[in-house]
């Protein structure tokens, strides 16, 4: 958990990208494309963990489940995962930050 935490906030991170799915800033403006996939993959990550039995839902919730709940409810983020799917004519991908979201989203 804390290197998924470190990859999300550290220097590196996405805070900014995270700072603004909170406030519900309009995030297409001001991240790339490659960003927020980068960031919708670590969630992808966080999904195998969780599925592998590595921790467990409390620690999970705990942690993650504010930036997952609303990186999930975010209309761009949404709009994008949509668009992806059309364009690659996958409609699995994001599939794993799709099942993060709800098991917190009841």
């Amino acid at each position: 958990m804390l290197d998924f935490n470190k990859q999300l906030r550290g220097k590196d991170g996405y805070q900014q990208l995270i700072e603004d799915i909170a406030v519900d800033s309009p995030i297409l403006r001001r991240h790339s494309m490659a960003e927020i996939d980068n960031y919708l993959v670590l969630w992808e990550l966080l999904d195998d963990v969780y599925r592998n039995k590595l921790i467990e839902s409390e620690g999970l919730y705990a942690a993650f489940s504010y930036d997952i709940q609303k990186a999930y409810n975010n209309k761009e983020i949404k709009g994008y995962i949509i668009q992806v799917r059309k364009d690659e004519n996958d409609s699995t991908l994001y599939s794993g930050f799709e099942h993060l979201a709800s098991l917190f989203n009841r």
